[in-house]
């Protein structure tokens, strides 16, 4: 096994060799040398797979945020790279690449992510952790009884308030008003706040449950999350799905002390990994055919592309490469954004002020990295959304002194989260809330814009305190 000093100074080299490489080439036609960096990657994921951790259970354990993470980060950084050395797919397909000149450049600066992201993970290494949990002040026992309730009436909220053509299929066809979309969000913090209070109840009371125990206490929570997950499946909406089940099998361990063996990780990646490639195809599919055609297509559709990409499950979400060769060219020609994206982000984090700073003429908080780099490569008529992803959305605004500062912050975050769900650090109420939501959306970052989760953690956090403060046990 690696020690950290090796892997500290092996990462470190190839940062500097990044970030040089990254500042100085330029858009041009690819080279078939971006193997280099394609390899580095590679093996730098796997040496951080196999290291010697202080702590045995961080390694022992396959399902933590940072391994699903890398896991994610290469195939959306790297995937595609390796499909047009093999010739699976052509420098012209846009769904994969879109701008084949600013591969060059954009590989470089995916490697400067991924290293600034062992390095800040690397950091973050105590030499003392207390295993045994003590009373902290932080956590109060709330019942979730009470959760329950609020559980079951947003939920009826949220149906009064939808359209159900959504729940047909029309996840990138129907757009939904905004008290809908604001109750949404509500309702699905409060789902969180149920499993966050389970895990904080259980260090409140040092208590440890088998899963049979668990899911027994949790029937009428999971009745619940089974009719929504369904009408979402209906809908070809992913990403809720996937959070959810994440988050509430993250839970499971945490409580009942269990691990996934390295075996059983594999497996359970792989039939996720054909559900998000299933989904993703049926909703980029039109609204004139029901969800069981759309499955159909999609599974037929992935029989057809089987040859056509090293790992065909994942090449949807591979897709979004093609956001960061966007974000470069734009920065090339256009120059930085200088912070609005991510601004405009953590301002729409925090309830009702994306819509006051907009109202004063701040900024436009409906227009995002997404928004920016869809109109960037499809024009003001866009046919359906790009979306983005966490490295692009940095280098939009400040470049590669972006990307290496904010994954080195989130290297050290992802370390904290590990540290937490793996038994060896006491946590408090905003490191559980942290640990939930991370574990929620991991799969999803690396597409996503950087500060994805802030919203999320600030909604839990506060529906949290509302319920301490109104049904804490005197």
């Amino acid at each position: 096994m690696l020690n950290s000093v090796f892997l500290k100074i092996f990462y470190f080299f190839i940062f500097i060799v990044s970030v040089y490489l990254s500042i100085t080439i330029d858009l041009s036609v690819w080279s078939k040398s971006i193997i280099i960096p394609i390899l580095l990657a590679f093996v730098s994921i796997v040496f951080f797979f196999i290291r010697k951790d202080r702590y045995a259970s961080v390694t022992k354990n396959a399902y933590t945020v940072s391994i699903l993470f890398l896991i994610s980060y290469f195939i959306v950084y790297f995937q595609n790279y390796i499909d047009l050395l093999l010739g699976n797919i052509s420098q012209y397909d846009y769904l994969s690449i879109a701008l084949p000149d600013a591969i060059n450049k954009s590989v470089w600066i995916s490697m400067t992510g991924l290293m600034s992201f062992f390095l800040g993970y690397l950091i973050f290494d105590k030499k003392k952790y207390k295993k045994k949990y003590k009373k902290n002040s932080n956590l109060s026992f709330v019942n979730t009884g009470n959760i329950l309730i609020l559980n079951y009436t947003l939920f009826v909220v949220y149906l009064m308030s939808v359209d159900f053509s959504y729940f047909r299929g029309g996840y990138s066809v129907v757009e939904q008003n905004s008290f809908n979309g604001f109750i949404s969000v509500f309702f699905h913090a409060s789902l969180y706040l149920y499993i966050v209070v389970k895990i904080a109840n259980s260090v409140e009371k040092v208590e440890r449950k088998n899963v049979t125990q668990i899911l027994k206490e949790d029937f009428k929570f999971l009745l619940l999350l089974f009719v929504y997950l369904i009408l979402i499946l209906f809908s070809g909406e992913r990403d809720i799905i996937i959070s959810f089940a994440m988050s509430y099998l993250m839970m499971l361990l945490f409580i009942s002390k269990s691990i996934i063996t390295k075996k059983n990780f594999i497996i359970l990646l792989f039939f996720s990994g054909l559900l998000i490639a299933i989904l993703g195809i049926t909703r980029n599919m039109g609204n004139e055919y029901s969800f069981s055609e759309k499955v159909l297509f999609a599974y037929d559709e992935l029989n057809m592309e089987e040859d056509n990409s090293v790992f065909s499950v994942t090449s949807e979400l591979a897709g979004s490469v093609r956001t960061l060769h966007a974000a470069v060219e734009s920065v090339e020609y256009n120059g930085f954004w200088y912070g609005y994206f991510n601004f405009s982000n953590f301002i729409t984090s925090i309830p009702l002020t994306g819509t006051l700073f907009s109202k004063i003429g701040v900024f436009d908080y409906k227009i995002t990295s997404s928004t920016y780099l869809t109109i960037y490569l499809q024009g003001y008529n866009p046919k359906y959304g790009d979306g983005t992803s966490c490295i692009a959305d940095l280098y939009l605004d400040f470049g590669i002194l972006a990307v290496v500062l904010g994954m080195f912050f989130l290297g050290y975050i992802i370390r904290r989260v590990d540290m937490i769900t793996t038994y060896n650090e006491k946590p408090n109420i905003l490191s559980i809330i942290l640990s939930v939501v991370l574990f929620s959306s991991i799969i999803i970052y690396p597409r996503a814009y950087y500060l994805y989760p802030l919203k999320m953690v600030v909604f839990v956090y506060i529906l949290y305190f509302v319920f301490v403060l109104t049904t804490r046990r005197r």
